[in-house]
């Protein structure tokens, strides 16, 4: 929130300095930030390899804090 806060404050001032960018482009930063920095945090749970690449399977498989269920059909009991 703080970088979404002063990314809008700068819009603001440099907007009021009278720089020579388009207001839709100023107005456009905070939102792009934000989406920058989530994924970039997104991509931190993908382990490499050996060989420093990125396997197939740790980046669709071993994401930390998802739950153990995910993706898995939910089948229900049968009642007596």
């Amino acid at each position: 929130s703080y970088l979404f806060g002063s990314l809008t404050a700068m819009q603001f001032r440099l907007q009021a300095y009278g720089v020579n960018i388009p207001p839709s482009i100023l107005e456009m930063t905070p939102y792009f930030f934000t989406l920058l920095v989530l994924i970039l945090t997104s991509l931190g749970g993908i382990s490499k390899n050996k060989s420093g690449r990125i396997s197939r399977e740790s980046a669709r498989f071993h994401h930390e804090g998802t739950p153990a269920a995910l993706g898995v059909p939910y089948e229900r009991e049968t009642r007596e």
